[in-house]
């Protein structure tokens, strides 16, 4: 550079932040720059926008994470980014590779592209060699080390001195070379041969991924017995083990997903292998092994004498107290009686118990029709009720008895029964009926599968397709009538039960244009036109959704508009609703949902979304239990604020508020 007329600007600071940058820019007129990989992910990360006014930069050292290099381009579109490769043994760079937007997509990460002038490179056995006239000597007074890896091949006939990488590379139809990983990272784990930067090339991918490494973890043999990865970044690490289970052999899916906020790296900047692998090292379960003390977002390691972990404060007290015979108690006493009345019933009768039951007895009283067939007026006598719907007498006897026991129906001396205002809810023409949510024969299958949930990481629905595809749980609606409109029904009922209070809670008085995106049949925008008269209302699903509203006659005042919400929404509309969407679709996917619609918000427009909070201080909420039934049958989640506040950042939004619907356990999200 300096041969260039260019000047040099080294900064005082030991490390290189965004404010640093930003001086050296405009103060010097810094315009370009030669960084590592991972400062490129820090300053990505805390702040793009110091990058501003940087015309070229060379980032080498390591290979490179491909989501913050698409955030950057994306960022910078006018600024060239080259990637750069090239072991010290070779001079400078060997490689270099402009990238572009694509690079990022492609299966081994970002290439590293062609020879610069001077240099050569050749795959020996898929060993990538350089050759050259910046190839150095040997190395200083080791004359072993030179002879094992400057060697001369036979290069076409012509004997060639190179220097062995122990990178694995290959070349494309276009002679761009692609890292395909380390020859010396590759071991053998349970017997498996894992090359552990194939591991860390699909990591890499995921999404909130900066930086990743994979280790390989021994036993007490000294054999590997697991793989474990280290990243940093917002990824979720049970979700990123999912995807990587859905994508890899199960030899190369980590037993071991741990966030931390930085990666231990050594002088010279560069990840240390060997400090990842005793941070993650866990022994094999049934081994009597020192057990490393995780949480998801630090690597601090906290053990007590003789190797064993120190557990959370009261965890520590209920084993001194259950086992140790705190307070005076010993093994031997009664267990502990749960609080909750509910709990207890359950813990106590278990398949006997009321929780355990009624859902059942609920399920075959709404699908034989009984409320359907009696009036409150008077009892009718359990044999004509069974006739009316083809039942056995003695059998719907039975189940008249216990329902009027939880209120559902009443009984009077002769035995009859007559249905009661709770018992109205079970008959399919109530305002308020729960008969479709009752007999959602979808969620008890999967919960019958769903200890492979627990296993893999995936959800059961339909096998464990989950959410994904033709056969996911909302790809199989679209080909499947039936299903579409009980599903259709169900989430008319949620709405009506859980969050139609939210039409009257809003403040819709700037509101124009309100589009409802995966708003079902419209029932909600029903509710709001009414307080919010003003407004014109949008309805967008799903074609097999909207084709049934249309049937329908449409909802009254709206426009029916079909999509596809990963793609695009209808543009103009300068509100928008997600009423129990989000919940659906895991973190990378509502990414997608929300850029979608903040692509097509109108300026100075709002986005509410309509879903339960996750309590953050671990309170009791039906969140938590609604987050498992999400994780089993669709591969979605609930999430707590901060979970929101992650996912709208990421999509180009800002939280600007919460409120709390009246009576009901959802909130009301406004972003902007």
């Amino acid at each position: 550079m300096l041969d260039a007329g260019g000047t040099v600007v080294l900064p005082d600071e030991d490390h290189l932040l965004p404010d640093t940058l930003r001086d050296l820019v405009e103060r010097h007129g810094v315009n370009t720059l030669v960084l590592v990989a991972s400062v490129v992910n820090l300053l990505v990360r805390l702040d793009p926008d110091c990058l501003r006014g940087v015309d070229l930069m060379f980032i080498g050292g390591e290979p490179l994470s491909p989501e913050p290099v698409h955030a950057l381009l994306l960022a910078h579109p006018d600024t060239t980014v080259v990637n750069c490769y090239g072991p010290v043994e070779s001079f400078a760079f060997a490689t270099m590779r402009p990238i572009r937007p694509e690079d990022c997509d492609l299966p081994h990460g970002v290439p590293i592209g062609r020879p610069v002038p001077g240099t050569e490179i050749h795959l020996v056995d898929g060993e990538l060699c350089v050759a050259g006239t910046g190839l150095a000597h040997g190395y200083l007074r080791d004359p072993d080390r030179t002879a094992e890896v400057f060697v001369t091949v036979d290069v076409e006939g012509v004997p060639t001195r190179v220097y062995r990488t122990s990178d694995r590379a290959e070349r494309d139809a276009q002679g761009v070379l692609h890292l395909l990983g380390r020859a010396d990272r590759q071991v053998r784990v349970r017997g498996h041969r894992v090359e552990l930067d194939e591991v860390e090339s699909h990591a890499a991918r995921r999404a909130g991924m900066r930086d990743c490494v994979a280790v390989a973890l021994a036993g007490r043999s000294g054999a590997y017995e697991r793989l474990a990865l280290a990243f940093t970044g917002d990824a979720d690490p049970d979700r990123v083990r999912a995807e990587l289970r859905e994508r890899l052999p199960g030899h190369l899916v980590p037993d071991v997903v741990h966030r931390l906020d930085e990666l231990p790296r050594n002088a010279n900047g560069q990840v240390d292998h060997r400090a990842v692998t005793e941070l993650l090292r866990v022994p094999a379960p049934g081994k009597g092994l020192p057990m490393t003390a995780y949480t998801e977002t630090t690597d601090a390691v906290d053990t007590t004498a003789a190797g064993a972990t120190a557990p959370p404060a009261p965890a520590a007290e209920a084993v001194a107290d259950g086992r140790a015979g705190g307070a005076g108690r010993t093994a031997d006493t009664a267990p502990v009686e749960a609080a909750d009345p509910i709990v207890r019933d359950y813990l106590t009768l278990v398949d006997d118990s009321m929780v355990a039951v009624l859902p059942h007895a609920l399920h075959i009283a709404v699908e034989l029709g009984v409320a359907d067939v009696m009036d409150f007026a008077a009892a009718q006598p359990v044999a004509k009720i069974a006739e009316l719907i083809d039942a056995d007498p003695r059998s719907l006897g039975r189940l008249l008895a216990a329902l009027a026991t939880a209120g559902f129906f009443a009984g009077d001396a002769a035995g009859g029964f007559r249905l009661t205002p709770l018992g109205a809810r079970l008959r399919r023409d109530d305002p308020h009926s729960l008969s479709a949510s009752l007999v959602n024969t979808e969620s008890q299958l999967a919960w019958l599968r769903a200890t492979d949930t627990f296993r893999t990481g995936t959800a059961s629905f339909n096998g464990g397709a989950g959410n994904g595809g033709a056969d996911g749980f909302f790809g199989v609606k679209n080909t499947r009538r039936g299903e579409n409109l009980a599903f259709l029904r169900r989430m008319r009922e949620r709405t009506g039960r859980l969050y139609r209070q939210a039409a009257e809670a809003v403040d819709w008085s700037d509101s124009r244009v309100i589009l409802d995106i995966g708003g079902a049949d419209g029932f909600l925008l029903g509710e709001i036109l009414p307080v919010a008269p003003h407004a014109d209302d949008v309805l967008f699903d799903r074609p097999s959704v909207i084709d049934e509203v249309n049937l329908r006659g449409g909802v009254p005042g709206c426009r029916a508009v079909p999509g596809d919400f990963f793609v695009s929404v209808p543009v103009g509309a300068d509100t928008h609703l997600l009423c129990s969407v989000l919940h659906d679709w895991t973190d990378e996917q509502a990414v997608r949902i929300l850029r979608s619609s903040r692509r097509a918000l109108a300026p100075g427009g709002r986005l509410l979304v309509i879903e339960m909070l996750v309590p953050e201080d671990g309170g009791q909420h039906v969140s938590h239990w609604s987050d498992l039934g999400m994780m089993v049958l669709t591969g979605g989640r609930e999430r707590d604020r901060a979970g929101f506040a992650r996912i709208l950042e990421a999509a180009g939004y800002g939280m600007h508020g919460i409120l709390t619907i009246p009576e009901s356990p959802f909130s009301v999200i406004e972003a902007r």
